[in-house]
């Protein structure tokens, strides 16, 4: 069985009148904008969650390019001021 729909035709008696009330538009617009995005729906602590579990950042990140992760290098002489990126 992939659904128990009794818990839902307990609380709405009459579905189509039901599915009147409101304007459903807004809700799939979100949907579609998650959708198209690959990024899950829910709270920051469903979220948070869901990144734990996956190890990945499922957060909108901030947009362009990422900066380069640099650190001095302990071979460098004082006051050269190089640094080599880690990659």
């Amino acid at each position: 069985m992939l659904v128990t729909v009794n818990p839902m035709l307990e609380r709405v008696s009459d579905w189509p009148d039901y599915l009147k009330i409101r304007d459903p538009e807004p809700d799939f617009d979100y949907i579609r904008k998650h959708a198209r995005t690959g990024r899950p729906i829910g709270g920051d602590g469903f979220i948070s969650k869901l990144e734990q579990v996956t190890g990945r950042r499922l957060v909108k990140a901030r947009p362009g390019p990422k900066p380069d992760n640099k650190v001095n290098c302990p071979f460098n002489l004082p006051g050269q001021g190089q640094s080599r990126t880690i990659r």
